[in-house]
């Protein structure tokens, strides 16, 4: 049997949701709301046990057939089969009504997949169950604290002081140095360094040629980026004899032993601009 199509309008056709204890009791409010149209209900189970007023029609799934039509259906529940509730719907003329509660609820969505769409709920005042709270998330078990937080609760350390080459160095006391004797070598030993001692000579007190050696080698050094100021040296001149060149290796030869073709003296031919309504089309070949 094919799907009835539906003449009244979408909101007319709803879910009313309802505890299923408090069914009768909202299906008697619907009837005195309604109470001049006429009226169908519709049950999947005992018609006689439903309660209603006699001008109220009230119908199984089993005697569907022949019914008359009706402005107002109210299904008291679902059916089973999914195509029973589409012959349902082909009685109304109007609006639809549906008293979903929970035991209705695994039966709902075969119908709404038969009739390619869902059906808009209604949450009667009074009527409907209560709302299920939000599901609350669960604290994790354990929640890894910051790299913040670990430095907060740290205690602080006093900063290390760098050692070697990078120490600083200490001042000395007297802010002198003084002779301390020689080496096994014969070198002079201080107890500090001043600068005012020629230590790379011999230990005593610059001369002014020393001072002078000394600044000019601290502006080359300035100069040079912080490096030692060292003069390259340069390779030698090549003194052996050059190999002469073979012909006959073809690619082997340097470019600069190449020689350069003389540039002629003749002078260009100009361009020559073809017009293409001068060419002549040509005829497909036979």
């Amino acid at each position: 049997m094919a799907i009835p199509s539906v003449a009244f309008k979408r909101q007319n056709h709803r879910l009313l949701l309802c505890e299923d204890t408090r069914k009768d009791e909202l299906l008697a409010q619907l009837l005195a709301e309604n109470a001049g149209r006429k009226i169908s209900v519709v049950t999947a189970g005992d018609a006689a046990a439903i309660n209603v007023p006699e001008t109220v029609t009230v119908l199984s799934d089993d005697a569907l057939e022949g019914a008359e039509s009706c402005d107002l259906l109210i299904s008291y529940d679902l059916p089973e089969a999914p195509q029973r509730y589409v012959d349902r719907m082909a009685l109304a003329r109007e609006a639809a009504l549906v008293l979903l509660g929970e035991a209705d609820r695994p039966r709902l969505m075969g119908i709404e997949m038969l009739l390619g769409r869902a059906i808009s709920q209604e949450r009667p005042e009074g009527f409907a169950p209560e709302e299920s709270a939000a599901p609350t998330q669960r604290p994790k078990r354990y929640k890894k604290p910051s790299a913040r937080l670990y430095e907060e609760a740290a205690p602080k350390k006093a900063p290390v002081k760098p050692k070697g080459k990078g120490a600083p160095r200490k001042p000395k006391e007297s802010g002198v140095s003084r002779y301390i004797g020689t080496d096994e070598n014969g070198k002079p030993m201080f107890s500090g360094k001043t600068g005012e001692r020629n230590h790379r000579a011999d230990g005593k007190p610059h001369t002014e040629e020393s001072l002078a050696a000394k600044k000019e080698w601290e502006e080359k050094r300035k100069k040079s980026g912080g490096k030692k100021p060292y003069d390259v040296k340069k390779k030698p001149p090549y003194k052996g004899e050059k190999k002469p060149y073979d012909a006959q290796k073809g690619p082997g030869k340097p470019a600069s032993s190449q020689e350069k073709k003389p540039e002629s003296t003749k002078p260009k031919r100009p361009m020559i601009r073809i017009k293409a309504e001068k060419l002549k089309k040509s005829e497909p070949k036979k």
